[in-house]
């Protein structure tokens, strides 16, 4: 048999616990969520990006290729000895190279130190384009905002020329059944290389003569973005490079490729987006509304069993030292016995014994 403190504990413990779980649930979605919903250190992943029909400048042999097809690998691996708590640090290499004769177009080493949260680049923890850690980097590098994607303008930094550019936002798109956020960027022709002594006949000049040039990039980068969870799931990057004299005159258009993402490399994005997503979905939306109805069932259960021990007709009557109910107290004044000399008077009330509580 239950004591009468144990029919209390029950139902104040699964109201302290309910309360706790009510409680919980905006903890979690706000402040706990916060703190767990951001970019990994231990990041790894390939993409491929394909081009058709791309022309470039074989520079070995000062000729033009043409109908090329041309690939391009990026590799990002995280580097956690490098990150911590508020940043991530990440490194890209990528190579683009003919898939024909194997040629290597260029090939870029690329250190991002970034905001876990927002994504925004940061200039510590070993950043660098190549082998220079002096390169100041700024906007978006590899993700965008972690769960917090807006449907406006980003600066987002192109390592080629070493600054960011906008990348306008630019509607909706479906990628592999997931609606994506698409972002535009148009990198303007930029210096980022020199070329000395050129042939003329090279740049339709004086053949006679040998000429210094610089090598001009211009992109419209196209990427389309998982607003659940900040990450690329497709990329179109359309590259114009060409020769401009020391007179700012541009004389040969020396590569032209417009790379896509590979099938395969698209349905690999979609599905770790996916995965992204189903765990920020888990802290911010399954697991506190989770703990909210489990509070309030909780809750509501504790409530109900302590009405019900407290229902009047639950009481039990109270017995007598001997097992037998005593006799029921006098329902008012009793007549006592007057002593000898004197008349008969009312007595007070006897005392009310009173119920003990449901054991």
């Amino acid at each position: 048999m239950r004591s009468p403190a144990g029919h209390r504990t029950v139902p104040l413990a699964l109201c302290v616990l309910g309360c706790c779980g009510i409680t919980l649930a905006p903890l979690l979605r706000g402040y706990v969520a916060d703190r767990l919903v951001v970019a990994p250190v231990n990041q790894y992943s390939k993409a491929t990006l394909v081009g058709e029909n791309a022309r470039y400048l074989d520079i070995a042999k000062l000729t033009m290729v043409e109908g090329a097809r041309v690939i391009g690998t990026a590799t990002v691996r995280g580097a956690p000895d490098s990150s911590n708590a508020e940043t991530a640090v990440w490194d890209s290499f990528t190579v683009v190279e003919d898939a024909a004769t194997g040629a290597d177009l260029d090939a870029r080493l690329w250190r991002v130190a970034f905001d876990r949260r927002t994504s925004e680049l940061r200039n510590c923890c070993g950043a660098a384009i190549g082998n220079d850690p002096t390169v100041r980097q700024a906007g978006l590098g590899m993700m965008w905002p972690i769960g917090n994607v807006e449907r406006r303008a980003y600066p987002l930094y192109d390592p080629t020329t070493r600054r960011p550019w906008p990348a306008l936002f630019k509607g909706t798109d479906e990628v592999e059944g997931l609606t994506a956020y698409k972002y535009v960027q148009h990198i303007e022709p930029t210096p980022v290389g020199e070329y000395k002594q050129l042939p003329g006949k090279l740049l339709g000049m004086d053949e006679k003569k040998s000429y210094d040039a610089d090598r001009t990039y211009e992109a419209w980068v196209t990427v389309w973005v998982d607003p659940r969870t900040g990450a690329p799931v497709d990329r179109r990057q359309q590259v114009t490079s060409k020769l401009r004299t020391k007179d700012g005159v541009d004389r040969i258009t020396v590569a032209q490729m417009d790379l896509r993402m590979s099938d395969e490399s698209r349905r690999r994005a979609v599905r770790t987006a996916d995965e992204g997503a189903g765990r920020i979905r888990l802290v911010r939306t399954t697991g506190p509304l989770g703990a909210f109805i489990l509070g309030g069932a909780l809750l509501g259960t504790g409530v109900a069993l302590s009405t019900r021990t407290r229902r009047p007709g639950s009481r039990r009557k109270p017995t007598s030292p001997s097992g037998q109910a005593p006799p029921p107290p006098p329902l008012g004044p009793t007549l006592e016995p007057a002593p000898p000399s004197g008349p008969a008077t009312l007595s007070e009330p006897g005392p009310v014994i009173e119920p003990m509580p449901d054991a």
